[in-house]
């Protein structure tokens, strides 16, 4: 394995739920392999619904200790978008100062914490 050339590994995995819900648990149960090398650290990213195929996989072996849960600030977010908004490319479309709120507020509200 390639992994034996290394004195550390590092292994990032971004956006685990986009990845096809049929393969999720037998690629986690791959990791999971990995995670018996002492040298090998993983970093994963998903939204909230592959909380519990991490747990279940992952957090049952012994070499993955660390979990960090990270959610967008509103407040970032929000001025994020405020300058989108304000700094978008057709100027012929004007937005009121009301329809750019309503905007921002929903796409918010849908974030639910992304």
């Amino acid at each position: 394995m390639a992994l034996e050339y290394f004195s550390r590994a590092y292994i990032c995995i971004d956006a685990l739920d986009e990845c096809k819900e049929s393969y999720q648990a037998q690629f986690l149960k791959s990791i999971s392999k990995l995670l018996a090398n002492q040298s090998v650290r993983v970093f994963i990213t998903g939204r909230h619904v592959t909380e519990s195929k991490i747990d279940n996989y992952l957090f049952s072996s012994e070499s993955m200790t660390t979990k960090m849960k990270i959610e967008a600030n509103a407040a970032d977010f929000r001025a994020f978008i405020q300058d989108k908004i304000d700094n978008h490319d057709v100027e012929e479309f004007e937005m009121s100062d009301a329809f750019k709120k309503e905007i921002i507020d929903t796409i918010i509200a849908s974030a639910n914490g992304m």
